[in-house]
């Protein structure tokens, strides 16, 4: 479940550009994860996943970065990463 979980934040982090910002010596992304329940009204946060990123599109051999694990509150960062879709 928690790959899953994982998966999509990713994906719906790539739709969301907002969460990548620039700094001084390269870029930081950052998100948050939840778990999806069916039938619950609110998603709760994913703490404790680990996170890998990759550039996209993939090679046939992805350099993964990572991993970042989620706090708490299914927050996570990467910091001092080069511009570039993940």
């Amino acid at each position: 479940m928690r790959a899953a979980a994982c998966a999509v934040a990713l994906a719906m982090l790539a739709l969301a550009p907002s969460g990548v910002t620039a700094q001084q010596g390269g870029t930081s992304l950052a998100g948050a994860l939840y778990q999806y329940l069916p039938g619950r009204a609110q998603a709760p946060a994913l703490a404790g996943a680990k996170v890998y990123i990759a550039r996209y599109p993939l090679a046939k051999q992805p350099q993964w970065l990572g991993p970042s694990v989620s706090d708490g509150l299914g927050r996570f960062t990467f910091s001092g990463i080069l511009p570039a879709q993940y």
